[in-house]
């Protein structure tokens, strides 16, 4: 029997409804009796982004609205810094428990946790080759910013906002997610239950208007783009309701880069041609694209058949030219209508999916996993020493920094010079360890992040110690170095601990810049060993 026929995927609705809110934040899941792979089940969140509205554009008969256009987007985390953030940012604690055993793990600020650890386990080629499937999407070729849109580059199919069910793997929030066979039937861990906080209050759409779309220096960088010019042949004139095809020049690499332009986008066209008697653009310039292809110039313009044929032939939901008499020229300039305001999401549902293993129960006489309990200290100084019990069972000391609210889910350290740990009493190393300011930079900071991803069995692939810049359209640009920007900063604090037999007294002692600001809230977290017998 193959495991596609032993295994069963089963859904679970959350105990509470819909939609969920900054406020309305508490999610549980119950879990029956059963035999589980966590590695390969998750919760989908389901997530919808509103069709956005328009202002009328100067007498516009508003048809940006009436034929429900869509704007692309970025979903940004907190801050609205364009940089990577993992589905966990949804979850600001997360908690798993089981009828027979009690609580097996709780996280808090799993936010923190995961987004930082996500620095280190993946360099940029790991990142990008799965951000494709996730709400932060960066820069690439055919992508369209987020799975929240469904934009179309070419035919005559309308782009459409979608529903999107984000997934938050297991193994973003528990040690034990990675697991692939979790016993809880009724002689093992019995049934189950997840319990989560969100945290969407990390989570918002760009700024304002002008970075969802148009202007230059925005999200989608649009200076007006204009078409070719169209002389008026003699004896004639060409009335508004028969030009809706217009052809823009070449570019030779349209189809293959991130363009801005997709059909069922709103548009604003003007007439810019060098005589002043062509006169305005009817309907106040408001248009809709309803067609895009690749090839050569329309019958009205000159010489169609000598024309490239990657010309943008652009279809329009009605006539967009003024009446024009013999020899005059119209020259068609096109921008993105901004949106009124910037999409609010709803967040609708959440389900649990499990992979189901269709078997007996095995006879298994412990569970053996490591998790993270967390202790959350606010400082209001320039600088920071205390002592912390250690559990007997921890491996490693995990210390993370988000200054305030605004620099969530993300460690940037930004106000940490250098900093010294001991554990009980003893200086683990002798001397302060200096992570930015000046010139130099310890390299045993590195040596203690090594020696405890190794010590939790964890998978290190960068010291880079910054995020994946979302908006960098230059692969070689998309991480930089942790000292150059305090924004780009995504990084922690490590060393390994030994298991002991009594609790253990960790001391930690930070210092800020020459030119201090508050050191800020920290986050602890010690990884321990954890055994269940059965």
């Amino acid at each position: 029997m193959s495991k596609a026929q032993m295994d069963t995927i089963v859904k679970y609705q959350s105990r509470q409804g819909g939609n969920f809110t900054t406020t309305l934040n508490k999610v549980d899941f119950s879990i029956p009796e059963g035999i589980y792979d966590f590695s390969q089940s998750h919760i989908e969140l389901l997530i919808r982004y509103p069709r956005s509205t328009f202002p009328a554009v100067g007498g516009g008969d508003g048809v940006h609205n009436s034929r429900n256009c869509v704007v692309p987007f970025q979903v940004l985390a907190r801050g609205n810094e364009p940089k990577d953030w993992t589905p966990a940012t949804y979850v600001r604690r997360c908690r798993l428990m089981s009828n027979n055993h009690g609580v097996l793990e709780d996280i808090d600020r799993v936010d923190v946790l995961r987004n930082t650890l996500a620095s280190y386990k993946e360099d940029v080629a790991g990142k990008e080759h799965t951000y494709y499937k996730s709400p932060a999407q960066t820069i690439q070729t055919n992508t369209t910013y987020t799975p929240f849109r469904d934009l179309r580059y070419e035919g005559s199919v309308v782009s459409t906002a979608r529903d999107e069910r984000v997934i938050i793997k297991l193994s973003d929030l528990f040690e034990l997610g990675s697991e692939s066979l979790v016993p809880m039937d009724r002689r093992h861990l019995g049934r189950g239950n997840i319990h989560l906080d969100l945290e969407l209050d990390n989570i918002s759409a760009v700024r304002t208007p002008q970075d969802i779309t148009g202007v230059v220096g925005g999200l989608f960088p649009m200076a007006l783009r204009s078409s070719q010019v169209l002389t008026e042949s003699a004896g004639g004139t060409i009335a508004v309701s028969t030009l809706t095809t217009i052809a823009f020049p070449a570019r030779a690499n349209w189809k293959d880069t991130f363009d801005q332009i997709y059909v069922g986008a709103a548009v604003t066209l003007t007439n810019n041609a060098a005589s002043t008697a062509n006169g305005a653009i009817p309907s106040g310039g408001e248009f809709v694209i309803t067609k895009i292809e690749k090839g050569q110039n329309p019958t009205h313009y000159p010489n169609p058949g000598a024309a490239p044929n990657n010309n943008l032939l652009i279809t329009f939901d009605k006539g967009c030219n003024p009446a024009m008499t013999a020899g005059q020229t119209f020259i068609l300039d096109m921008v993105l209508t901004a949106p009124s305001v910037a999409p609010v999401p709803t967040y609708v549902e959440a389900q649990l999916v499990l992979q189901q293993k269709n078997m007996m129960p095995p006879r298994v006489d412990s569970l053996n996993y490591m998790t993270f309990t967390t202790e959350l200290v606010a400082t209001n100084g320039n600088s920071w020493q205390n002592q912390y019990v250690v559990e007997p069972s921890a491996i490693n000391v995990f210390i993370t920094n988000c200054p305030d609210q605004a620099t969530l889910p993300f460690s940037t350290m930004e106000n940490i010079a250098d900093y010294r740990l001991a554990l009980n009493s003893k200086p683990i190393i002798p001397r302060d360890i200096r992570i930015q300011g000046g010139v130099f930079f310890n390299t045993l900071h590195y040596e203690l992040i090594s020696q405890a991803f190794i010590n939790g069995t964890m998978k290190l692939d960068s010291l880079l110690e910054s995020c994946l810049g979302m908006d960098d359209t230059n692969p070689s640009d998309k991480i930089k170095p942790a000292y150059t920007a305090a924004n780009e900063k995504n990084m922690l604090i490590a060393t390994p601990v030994p298991i002991t037999n009594g609790v253990k007294l960790f001391q930690l002692q930070l210092n800020s810049l020459a030119q201090p600001g508050a050191i800020g809230n920290l986050q602890l977290y010690k990884q321990v060993v954890r055994s269940i017998k059965f």
